[in-house]
């Protein structure tokens, strides 16, 4: 029986074992799933139901009060995935950490009163 100790072995033995044994656990615990097809950024309300996860009747309120971005051609309603996508992002809150570093800032006369 030969055996080789680790030491034993080139860079580039090495470099190939681990590449191997990597590749192999991947494959195992994360199969590829196929490419889904690219999402429309263009849509309707089923467009806006996905990317919001709003019910319709919650977003024709939003539409009614003008609060959600939208476009309207005739009697269609038409919504894209960028702008609904931005629109939630601009809802954010500050974390607790972000509010802290701010008043730091403030208490440190980083920031000057208006």
């Amino acid at each position: 029986m030969n055996t080789t100790t680790f030491t034993q072995l080139s860079e580039t033995d090495i470099r190939a074992l681990l590449r191997a044994e990597l590749e192999a656990f991947f494959r195992e615990h994360f199969p590829t799933v196929p490419a889904a097809s690219p999402r429309p950024s263009l849509g309707g309300l089923d467009l806006a139901v996905e990317v919001t996860g709003l019910k319709k009747p919650t977003l024709y309120s939003l539409v009614h009060r003008r609060v959600i971005p939208f476009f309207k051609q005739g009697k269609k309603l038409y919504f894209k995935r960028e702008d609904l996508e931005a629109w939630i992002e601009e809802g954010r809150k500050a974390t607790v950490g972000e509010i802290a570093r701010e008043a730091a800032g403030v208490l440190a006369g980083g920031r000057k009163r208006k």
